[in-house]
């Protein structure tokens, strides 16, 4: 009914709530990834630079990874670690565009 009158649908939430979604999707993705880091790592899928020896170095790596930092202190060293890398940021890089566009999008 909405498309026949033309009325634009809204989803009501605020700007506040958008940013605390992006907020809540960017810490799920990091440990998201952090995770798929410490168990790749455990598994011998994928080799890095270092060993996580707990679950915080691998947090820590994706968030840097995430945030498109690369310090250079950690770095994948074998092809499926790389396109996992890959993986994150190409994730993280459209999270942000698409939530910047509905954050900068909403109407209220």
């Amino acid at each position: 009914m909405d498309k026949v009158e033309s009325k634009p649908k809204r989803s009501g939430l605020t700007k506040k709530n958008r940013l605390q979604l992006l907020f809540l999707s960017y810490i799920e993705l990091v440990l998201n990834y952090a995770i798929i880091y410490y168990f790749a790592l455990r598994l011998d899928w994928a080799r890095f630079s270092i060993n996580f020896d707990d679950i915080s170095h691998a947090i820590y790596f994706s968030g840097i990874t995430i945030a498109t930092v690369g310090y250079g202190d950690q770095f994948p060293t074998s092809t499926l670690g790389r396109y996992i890398v890959l993986g994150e940021v190409l994730s993280g890089i459209i999270l942000f565009v698409v939530s910047l566009a509905v954050y900068l999008g909403g109407d209220d």
